[in-house]
């Protein structure tokens, strides 16, 4: 595996893989263009469901005005649900129901593919275009208490933003319209997964969440599930953004670091300046990072792998005392100013049965909801106030 140091700037030939699948080639050269050696293996191809039911049910509610948001969650989903109600309708009154609703757009590719049709996008979700900022949006610009709202579907349904709709009294309706499959080709996957499990990786790309699904069910078929697991720890794991880290952590993969804006460029830029301190910490400490590398070092920083003294104590190790230390730290540090977290499951459990001012006074409680957004974030402290 070639050597790292501190010193060399972008890949310069390190062994670099990702999982990208319609933007195969667009992805080898971006890592080809920032030093690296590309390894692309399609892991994924997306199967038009073979009765869209649920998506032509829908489309009946839509013509029928029963319908007051649609939430579009991706791009080929919205064109894709185009084509499937075409099927049953004339075009252009597909197109004027749709004109007629309350559309809300995740992020920039289903605003394309409305342009594409001839519609405005209606309500945009800022990055980074997670479900948090989809209901955030939607309280402020459109409130869903006692509305039919349609979420269109892309392959696995969202469980946190459907229960968040239906805690927010709208009426929640699912349009799935495709799934994800193994590519017809699965050599090219195989043999990366096996470079990944002997070694020959030093950087892995995922773009999003069901990349994760197929890869591990992949080595799992292959026998590789285990090796792949110790291999990904001791080497760089890049995440696209927010949704690809939660699918990664939720499977027990490292995430080591993730861009400043969730897109393919962005995520092959930090990955390349970023790499090798992450591997020499790695390699170093025998531990992963597991932290989120948001933006470059700022200048003048202190940066490199993390020292070791006191290896026996685990807080000499902290990540989080070091820089409070101003030592040098394997990571920029970020100080993350947040609430215990409303969007998560486990804290609206909690405050469904105790009025907030007793949870405030419960240190047993505190300590609790403090410790579920640590575990969720993977930082690596938090204050309780």
């Amino acid at each position: 595996m070639p050597a790292t140091t501190g010193t060399a700037k972008g890949f310069e030939g390190l062994q670099v893989a990702a999982f990208e699948s319609r933007l195969a080639d667009e992805m080898a050269h971006l890592i080809l263009y920032h030093g690296g050696r590309p390894l692309v293996a399609p892991s994924m191809r997306e199967i038009p469901l073979e009765e869209n039911r649920e998506a032509l049910a829908f489309g009946e509610r839509l013509l029928a005005g029963e319908c007051d948001v649609l939430i579009l969650l991706t791009g080929i989903g919205a064109r894709t649900l185009v084509e499937a109600l075409e099927t049953r309708h004339p075009r252009a009154r597909v197109l004027e129901a749709l004109a007629r609703v309350q559309r809300v757009c995740r992020g920039p590719k289903p605003v394309a593919a409305l342009r594409s049709l001839g519609l405005d996008p209606g309500i945009t979700v800022p990055e980074p275009n997670t479900w948090v900022e989809l209901l955030r949006t939607l309280d402020e610009k459109t409130p869903v208490g006692g509305r039919r709202v349609a979420v269109q579907e892309y392959g696995v349904s969202n469980d946190e933003l459907i229960q968040g709709l239906r805690e927010r009294g709208a009426e929640v309706i699912r349009v799935p319209l495709y799934r994800w499959a193994f590519p017809e080709d699965l050599a090219p996957l195989h043999a990366a997964i096996e470079a990944i499990a002997g070694g020959r990786v030093d950087v892995v790309l995922f773009t999003n969440t069901h990349q994760v699904d197929n890869v591990l069910r992949a080595a799992r078929e292959s026998g590789l599930e285990e090796r792949l697991r110790a291999a990904l720890a001791r080497l760089v794991v890049a995440s696209v953004g927010p949704i690809a880290s939660q699918g990664l952590r939720e499977a027990g993969l490292p995430v080591d670091l993730e861009p400043p804006h969730p897109k393919m460029g962005p995520l092959v830029r930090e990955a390349s300046l970023r790499c090798r301190e992450i591997l020499a910490a790695k390699r170093a400490g025998g531990q992963g990072v597991e932290s989120i590398v948001r933006h470059p070092p700022a200048a003048g920083s202190a940066s490199g792998p993390a020292t070791h003294e006191a290896a026996g104590d685990p807080l000499a190790r902290s990540l989080f005392l070091k820089a409070c230390r101003r030592e040098p730290t394997s990571v920029t540090p970020v100080w993350l100013m947040r609430q215990a977290g409303r969007y998560m499951k486990e804290y609206r459990e909690i405050r469904a049965r105790v009025p907030f001012l007793d949870l405030c006074k419960n240190p047993d409680l505190v300590a609790e909801v403090t410790v579920y957004a640590v575990e969720r974030l993977r930082v690596d402290a938090a204050i309780i106030f």
